[in-house]
C-alpha cells in the first residue's frame, strides 16, 4: 500500500507490485529475484560505472553470447532491469522523507517513530554505548 502510494510515477519501469516483489526476493531469499517479477533479471549498477542509466530494460533473446557463454548459462533472458544504486536510494530516501513529513501530526506515526531503523552515532544503549549503530 505504502508503495502504491509513495512510489507512483517515480520509477519508469518499476511499480509498487514491482518493488513489493523485490523486497521480497531479498527479504525472504537473498537475491533480487522473484516468482512473481516480470523481470528474468534485476542488476543494480554502481556510481563507478559508465552506464548512467536509472532505470533501464535490456531485452535478451534467445542465443545470445557473453563472450564464450550463452546468456542462459548465466542466468540472463527476457528483460532485464538495470537500475543505478545511488539514484534508487535517493528516490526511496526521498520518497520516505516526504512521507515523513506528511505525517508530522499522525499521533500513531509519531509515537512509533522512535522506534524506526536508523543510524545511531552513539549506540543504543544498552546494547552498544559510543559505538555507531543501524538499529
Amino acid at each position: 500500500m505504502w508503495k502504491r502510494y509513495n512510489l507512483a510515477g517515480r520509477f519508469k519501469n518499476l511499480d509498487g507490485d514491482d518493488l513489493y516483489n523485490l523486497r521480497g526476493g531479498v527479504v525472504h531469499k537473498g537475491h533480487f529475484d522473484h516468482p512473481k517479477s516480470k523481470f528474468g533479471r534485476i542488476m543494480f549498477i554502481g556510481p563507478e560505472s559508465l552506464i548512467k542509466h536509472h532505470d533501464v530494460i535490456i531485452t535478451i533473446r534467445p542465443g545470445v553470447r557473453f563472450g564464450d557463454r550463452d546468456a542462459s548459462e548465466l542466468r540472463l533472458s527476457g528483460n532485464i532491469l538495470l537500475l543505478d544504486v545511488v539514484l534508487f536510494c535517493q528516490t526511496i530516501m526521498a520518497a520516505a522523507r516526504e512521507w515523513a513529513i506528511g505525517k508530522t501530526t499522525d499521533i500513531f506515526v509519531q509515537r512509533n517513530l522512535q522506534n524506526l531503523v536508523r543510524y545511531r552515532p552513539e549506540g543504543l544503549p544498552p546494547f552498544s554505548v559510543g559505538v555507531p549503530t543501524i538499529a
